[in-house]
């Protein structure tokens, strides 16, 4: 059985920001990266990655790898340099719950099963 995982986006950054930077990699055709502290096994464009801001679930993305990058990157969108680590490559395309479900922030990724 395929595993989903859930991470947080926090609080400090707005949603729709953050919506923004998924539409603008989307539609420029890039992957987007969450820096987390250790590997989990995802199925290519299976396994997906749920998203919690502000106190809720609010949609998943789907993943394409998890990968321990050695060097760290830039990101496209707001030029942020991210220190080497491990990450879980995503699309940019989120399919957005109608009700979210509440659950408190955290820190890292998680198992999750919807409900």
């Amino acid at each position: 059985m395929r595993q989903d995982y859930v991470i947080t986006v926090p609080k400090t950054v707005k949603w729709a920001d953050y919506l923004a930077e998924l539409k603008t990699a989307f539609e420029s055709r890039q992957s987007v990266f969450f820096r987390i502290p250790h590997k989990v096994e995802v199925v290519y464009q299976e396994t997906k990655c749920w998203v919690v801001h502000d106190g809720a679930v609010r949609g998943f993305m789907y993943t394409l790898t998890c990968t321990d990058n050695p060097v760290g990157f830039t990101c496209f969108y707001s030029g942020k340099k991210w220190p080497p680590g491990n990450y879980i490559e995503r699309i940019p395309q989120i399919a957005l719950l109608d009700e979210p479900i509440p659950m408190r922030g955290f820190r890292g990724i998680r198992k999750f099963n919807y409900p």
